[in-house]
Order: structure tokens, then C-alpha cells, then sequence
């Protein structure tokens, strides 16, 4: 929320400057006196500047979910290179359309398949792995 409220803010300062430097020139005069145009213009320039930071809410939240998984690589690596001769409770025919259908996993409150969390509290990246 502060993220937000930080690009709102700039938002809006880098809008104004720019109305007030466009609404200067000699050429656009005519423009800076009409008083509903101006109404109309700070009504575009407030939607704009929410509908951005919507997006930008949205976008920055997918970023950050992509970056974890980044961080993780070298953890899932060194998972998977201590696994090369493991074997794991699901078959190879895999037909995964519940949490349920993977061995370990259960669903989350919040959040439907796939997004599936491990019932083991010790097991963060794999569920039903056999030592």
C-alpha cells in the first residue's frame, strides 16, 4: 500500500508539472482560459492516474510473485540434484486436476488449483517425496 501511495503521488506531481508546462506555451492560450475543458482535463488526468495505479498494483504484484521463484532456483536445484535417485508415491501417468491428486499436497484456503501447498511443514519445495 505504501508502494502505491508513493507511485500515486509521483504520478500525480509528474501530471501536474506537465498540464502546467503544456498549458504555458503561447500556442495552447486559447486553452489554459477555457474553464470546462480544464474541468474535463483534470477529470481525464484523475482516471488515468487511478487506472494506472491499478495496474500498476496489479503488475508489481506479479513481479514480486515471479521474483520468488527466481530466489528459489538455486534451493529447487539443489532439491532436484539430491533427488536424482529417489522415488516419488504418484505414478507416471499423471492426470493432476485436484491438489488431492498429488501425494503430500492439499489445497490452500485462499487459492485454487494449482496453487497447491505441501501438508509437511519440513517439505517447502517438493510434497511426497520418499527418502
Amino acid at each position: 500500500a505504501l508502494l502505491e501511495y508513493g507511485i500515486k503521488w509521483l504520478l500525480e506531481k509528474h501530471v501536474k508539472v506537465t498540464h502546467n508546462l503544456v498549458m504555458a506555451m503561447p500556442r495552447h492560450e486559447a486553452y489554459a482560459k477555457d474553464v470546462s475543458m480544464l474541468a474535463e482535463l483534470d477529470v481525464v488526468e484523475k482516471s488515468f492516474i487511478d487506472d494506472w495505479t491499478a495496474s500498476f498494483r496489479k503488475d508489481y504484484s506479479e513481479q514480486l510473485r515471479k521474483a520468488t521463484l527466481n530466489v528459489q532456483q538455486a534451493k529447487i536445484l539443489k532439491t532436484l540434484h539430491g533427488m536424482e535417485n529417489l522415488t516419488t508415491k504418484s505414478s507416471l501417468a499423471y492426470d493432476l486436476t485436484s491438489c488431492a491428486d498429488i501425494p503430500g499436497a492439499e489445497g490452500r484456503d485462499r487459492e485454487a488449483f494449482p496453487a497447491c501447498k505441501c501438508k509437511s511443514a519440513k517439505e517447502k519445495l517438493f510434497c511426497g517425496v520418499e527418502h
